[in-house]
């Protein structure tokens, strides 16, 4: 990459570093908010509301960290649900 280039790609991000994290933020958000819903409709509000926080907070550094984090809670949710249907049967 050439000096002129690198100079380019440094003032943008000195000037409007706040707007990515922000916008790395409410990525995270929304895709937090796949774990929320599911919490709330297997009844788990207090999950799906951490992971909905937690997925949030780790988007701004990373959009690929909120993605796992998402999928991750997705999983507990649903193998916890699954575990508490399972021992209301017996």
């Amino acid at each position: 990459m050439d000096p002129q280039t690198m100079q380019q790609v440094q003032q943008f991000w000195v000037q409007y570093w706040y707007y990515i994290f922000a916008a790395l933020f409410v990525i995270g958000l929304i895709l937090g908010l796949i774990p929320f819903f599911i919490g709330r409709r297997r009844g788990q509000p207090t999950l799906g509301l951490a992971a909905l926080i937690v997925t949030g907070v780790v988007g701004t550094p990373s959009i690929i960290l909120s993605l796992l984090s998402c999928v991750i809670f997705t999983v507990i949710i649903i193998l916890r649900g699954q575990k508490r249907s399972g021992n209301a049967d017996e």
